[in-house]
């Protein structure tokens, strides 16, 4: 990936992000309250999580064919606890099952008015579901699923554990944590504007692997690159036979590859 591709992706997600308020900030008064709901699975394959401000927890420990979906909404005022317990109304969690994609996603005022919108999701949902996730400011994570994985997100962690499938995952700013075991002839992603990415695989992962930094260090810890081409900001080579392929950039940060075991 050149260098103008990592600007273009900067600036793609702070557009995402740049809109909405700070997910925290002092002297807020705060109204909040709990929801849940859930759907029985019959097609159903992929989970899109379309959310602006706030955690996104998706877990693939589900024995049942159900999804379900817990967590809070809470709004934040400047003015008085009224205004904002009044605001809550316009703060939803819409669930829809559309073919075979079940949909969760916020819905918010267009103008918040200077208002904190936040929803903090929690999923549970079977191993084999595919997770598809935008948002824009908070915390990610995703563990035990074994399927792809993709992550549009602007501000905030992404952390992505017992992952078995290809991955995709574009970040603006804060940081990118994952273990993910490569399927062959899988892919994976990941890309960060400003700030470090670790990404740990097992020892027999076959792809063939490419890293480009802006500004920072590439470093490759207990995994064997065969045939490195190591320059400036970037190194390649390959992983096992080279059925997969590995892409990992980072406009300004750390990009750590290391074994998982």
């Amino acid at each position: 990936m050149a260098r103008t591709s990592l600007a273009r992706l900067a600036v793609g997600l702070l557009i995402l992000g740049g809109c909405d308020d700070q997910i925290t900030e002092p002297n807020f008064e705060i109204a909040s309250e709990p929801f849940s709901l859930g759907v029985a699975l019959s097609t159903q394959t992929r989970l899109r999580v379309d959310a602006i401000n706030g955690s996104v927890v998706v877990n693939g420990g589900s024995q049942s064919d159900s999804l379900s979906v817990a967590g809070v909404r809470q709004v934040g005022s400047r003015t008085s606890l009224e205004d904002a317990e009044m605001r809550l109304a316009g703060l939803q969690v819409d669930l829809q099952v559309q073919g075979d994609d079940v949909v969760v996603a916020t819905l918010q005022p267009a103008d918040t008015e200077g208002r904190n919108y936040i929803v903090d999701y929690e999923v549970t949902l079977p191993r084999s579901f595919q997770v598809v996730i935008t948002s824009a400011n908070g915390t990610i994570r995703v563990a035990s699923i074994q399927s792809t994985v993709s992550v549009t997100h602007a501000n905030g962690q992404i952390a992505l554990a017992d992952i078995v499938g290809s991955v995709d995952a574009g970040l603006a700013n804060g940081g990118i944590v994952a273990g993910v075991t490569l399927p062959l002839d899988g892919t994976i992603n990941l890309q960060i504007a400003n700030g470090d990415i670790e990404l740990s695989i097992p020892t027999t992962t076959s792809a063939q692997f490419s890293a480009l930094v802006g500004n920072g260090d590439i470093v490759v810890s207990g995994v064997e690159l065969q045939d490195p081409v190591r320059t400036n900001g970037s190194l390649s080579g390959t992983l096992g036979s080279g059925r997969g392929v590995i892409t990992l950039g980072a406009g300004n940060g750390t990009i750590t590859l290391r074994s998982s075991g």
